[in-house]
């Protein structure tokens, strides 16, 4: 079976939204029926560990996807892992352990996955995206870490356009049942090794690789550690 997002919910756009995920999660959790949102400006967006994503009109995609057909998945940091793959292989990028996209070891794009329970008790999977498009230049406090589209010379796609080849390519990715069913598809795009990791005591890491269990093999003064997907604060 392939990676899929059920089409029998509605999904919705909006001209301007604080974040795509409190939206989402908002929704879910007060029984609405959704599979996903989208926003031409995002005013309150947020990566992992409350992390600000701007985003001005027009220069990024800016969604969140319900993955309503896995339910109460038992690991569902896979579905954002496989989410990247997608977002990866449709935009021809690297991968950096857990949730960044990178051209040239700059990122291009990230995903934020997390775990919404509805008031029917099931725990759904909702994964946002963040996607620079247009951007020409970046803050001064990011330029040195931050590309997009436009700044690599690729073609740039409308935001619906954009849409449009993630949804694609979530379709052809493997379904994730687990991180074996991902993991050759991943390893082809992988770019982790040499990434740096503030692990949560305050030593700082180096990505060696992503193991048989989707946690980061590291080394802390040529010492091997082994790092959970929630313990990986940035790189």
């Amino acid at each position: 079976m392939k990676f899929e997002i059920s089409a029998q919910q509605p999904f919705f756009r909006f001209a301007e939204l604080d974040s795509t995920q409190t939206y989402v999660a908002a929704a879910i959790r007060d029984g609405q029926p959704i599979s996903g949102c989208l926003t031409e400006s995002q005013t309150k967006g947020r990566g992992r560990f409350q992390r600000e994503w701007i985003a001005g009109p027009n220069s990024s995609l800016t969604t969140t996807l319900v993955f309503n057909t896995y339910r109460n998945h038992p690991e569902p940091h896979l579905i954002g892992m496989a989410t990247a793959i997608a977002v990866a292989n449709a935009f021809d990028a690297k991968l950096q352990w857990p949730n960044d996209i990178v051209i040239g070891g700059k990122k291009l794009a990230g995903v934020l996955t997390e775990v919404i329970v509805g008031p029917d008790g099931d725990r759904l999977t909702i994964v946002g995206i963040g996607l620079n498009l247009g951007q020409t230049r970046f803050p001064t406090e990011i330029a040195f870490r931050a590309t997009s589209l436009a700044i690599e010379a690729r073609e740039v796609p409308t935001i619906d356009e954009a849409l449009q080849k993630v949804l694609s390519s979530i379709q052809r990715v493997p379904e994730p049942t687990s991180w074996l069913s991902l993991r050759d598809e991943w390893n082809q795009r992988c770019a982790t090794q040499g990434k740096i990791f503030l692990l949560p005591g305050g030593d700082m890491a180096l990505g060696v690789r992503v193991n048989e269990t989707a946690c980061l093999e590291c080394t802390v003064d040529q010492q091997t550690r082994v790092v959970s997907v929630g313990e990986a604060l940035f790189g």
